[in-house]
């Protein structure tokens, strides 16, 4: 099965952050001192994916390319434009050549088990299976009222169990069907095609059968440097 590893964004978010320096997210170093995607290619091989890497056509996109050059399991879809997260899927189309396919944000360090999400995927007849995180650490500290005292817990990790509503950890199955709507909506949205605001949305139109995954393990996205500090220091079975 192809999974599409989304990795042309162009580090925005990490500027001003020293070890992010002219370089993508997903080459930020995790404890080992490889960087994030190597780990979450050598993991999606070990559960047989075939990886395809959307990268950008641009410096932080070659050094992605230059990194797996000798790795003959890996591909790659390139982008000249930023196209949104739908947008790379797109581009990477004529490489999807299976019913279901896997899509991975690359900037996610996460251990969820995909093989079963894919069984919760095949069994309830999915168009599309998200992943939602059973547990997140929000990285601040929690206020609670008792009475005349004051309650600091320190950065406790949530449950959101209790909620019933989890944070989106950005890895799903879809069928070969999201990519029809990908093409139709790219026709209306000429610019940056997200899945969450604009695909999602009119599958949801279509009533077409969607529901998560809980992840009960870690998970990270990378998007800033106090996280990306928690990832280069912790010991992540990943």
């Amino acid at each position: 099965m192809k999974v599409v590893i989304l990795a042309a964004g162009h580090g925005t978010r990490m500027q001003g952050y020293e070890a992010a320096a002219g370089k993508p997210k997903v080459m930020l170093p995790m404890k080992d001192g490889r960087p994030i995607i190597a780990h979450t290619v050598d993991r999606l091989l070990r559960y047989g994916f075939e990886p395809v890497i959307a990268v950008a056509s641009s410096t932080y996109g070659s050094q992605i390319t230059d990194y797996f050059a000798d790795n003959t399991k890996v591909r790659f879809s390139h982008a000249d434009a930023p196209s949104g997260t739908a947008g790379e899927v797109h581009n990477a189309r004529h490489l999807l050549d299976g019913k279901t396919f896997l899509v991975y944000y690359g900037d996610v360090v996460a251990n969820v088990d995909l093989a079963a999400m894919l069984r919760l995927h095949e069994e309830k007849e999915n168009t599309l299976t998200m992943c939602g995180a059973r547990f997140f650490d929000i990285g601040e500290g929690m206020l609670e009222q008792a009475g005349e005292t004051l309650i600091i817990n320190e950065k406790p990790l949530i449950d959101f169990a209790v909620l019933g509503k989890y944070p989106n950890c950005p890895i799903f199955y879809a069928e070969r069907e999201v990519l029809d709507y990908i093409s139709r909506l790219r026709n209306v949205h000429q610019a940056e095609l997200d899945f969450s605001q604009h695909v999602i949305q009119e599958m949801t139109k279509d009533e077409k059968r969607m529901s998560f995954f809980v992840h009960d393990g870690f998970y990270y996205n990378v998007g800033n440097a106090k996280v990306h500090r928690i990832v280069e220091s912790s010991d992540l079975d990943f």
